[in-house]
């Protein structure tokens, strides 16, 4: 069955999302939805919830989590950040907009984005999930780490100048595929940035 959205009826009210812990991380993810208020979050000195920001990619709803024992579609990109975000052993209490936000009700969205900024100013944690990371590319850069294999022994200094060198080439590398994912590119990392 799919999941139905509960209206949230306070101006400073949000849903949270509390995705369950599972020892066995490629089983299906669970979760249900948590109504709250900003005012009551910055009150609590025991539950703090984690901001997620991330990039939605293509808007189609292919993906599928439980909710509250209910099928609700989310975004591929949104999978995947909750998928590398849950936990073997402990519940995450996180605000993401393609869950918290029934997009599917306008007046709604509208009143969430207006408060957007103190849901991340309420947050504990912003996470920036930039995407999945590429095994292919982790490897490349720690071979352009790798000293090439050479038959001389090259004096202490050239070698010291020559790692140096392969290092620093290396950090632009990672910095450079970094900087390259879509989050970056987003219209709203620099306000939840801001507000995080």
């Amino acid at each position: 069955m799919k999941y139905k959205y509960k209206p949230i009826t306070h101006q400073d009210g949000i849903r949270l999302l509390e995705l369950q812990p599972c020892e066995d991380l490629s089983s299906p993810l669970s979760s249900r939805l948590i109504h709250t208020k900003i005012s009551s979050c910055n009150e609590d000195i025991y539950t703090h919830y984690t901001a997620l920001s991330y990039v939605w990619g293509s808007p189609e709803m292919t993906k599928r989590i439980t909710v509250d024992g209910f099928s609700l579609g989310i975004t591929d990109s949104l999978f995947a950040a909750l998928h590398d975000l849950r936990d073997q052993a402990r519940t995450l209490l996180l605000w993401a907009d393609g869950v918290c936000i029934n997009q599917s009700d306008e007046l709604e969205k509208t009143a969430q984005i207006r408060i957007m900024g103190d849901i991340y100013t309420s947050a504990r944690h912003t996470v920036a999930y930039l995407g999945p990371a590429n095994r292919n590319d982790e490897e490349r850069i720690l071979r352009s780490m790798r000293p090439p294999i050479t038959s001389a022994i090259p004096p202490k200094e050239e070698a010291k100048n020559s790692l140096n060198k392969r290092l620093s080439l290396a950090a632009d590398a990672r910095l450079d595929k970094i900087l390259s994912r879509q989050w970056f590119g987003r219209v709203w990392v620099f306000q939840e940035l801001v507000f995080s």
